[in-house]
């Protein structure tokens, strides 16, 4: 199914393509997936394999949804598994801000 913030990121997305001088290619979400997770992997030269199969579930959710909020977190698969945003964000290392800054600036902003 499709949800508003899916259909906001298209848009965005499109608008900003047609507004900018540089004649940018339009990135698919595939791509804008692939950018972020390199991102998010750099954070880190050796992540935990608890940390690298957190990153893979969040990545899972980037495919299924294309977008995740903090709020996110503290429901559903998330909070029963890994018990909400602030015990994510100490298995993360207290990087669970920044992770969610890249996700919001190479999905939403790209």
């Amino acid at each position: 199914t499709v949800k508003n913030e899916d259909i906001l990121i298209d848009i965005i997305s499109f608008v900003k393509y047609a507004i900018t001088e540089d004649n940018s290619e339009l990135i698919s979400k595939d791509e804008k997936i692939r950018k972020v997770m390199e991102r998010i992997k750099k954070l880190n030269n050796k992540w935990s394999k608890p940390q690298e199969q957190l990153l893979k579930r969040i990545e899972a959710v980037l495919r299924g949804d294309e977008y995740i909020t903090k709020e996110d977190f503290n429901d559903g698969q998330f909070k029963k598994t890994y018990g909400g945003a602030e015990r994510i964000d100490k298995i993360l290392q207290g990087k669970l801000d920044e992770i969610m800054e890249i996700i919001y600036d190479g999905i939403l902003l790209n």
